[in-house]
């Protein structure tokens, strides 16, 4: 996406894939942090 189309997207629009983003970041964290401790015993 171009720096044009984000500037004229609506921010709420904006936060609203942010928060997305960041709940599916968490669960890949989660997910690798479960793993690891898979790993680690």
């Amino acid at each position: 996406m171009s720096q044009t189309a984000i500037e004229h997207q609506d921010p709420r629009e904006l936060l609203d894939e942010l928060a997305a983003i960041e709940a599916e970041i968490a669960e890949e964290v989660e997910a690798l942090r479960l793993a690891l401790a898979e790993s680690a015993t």
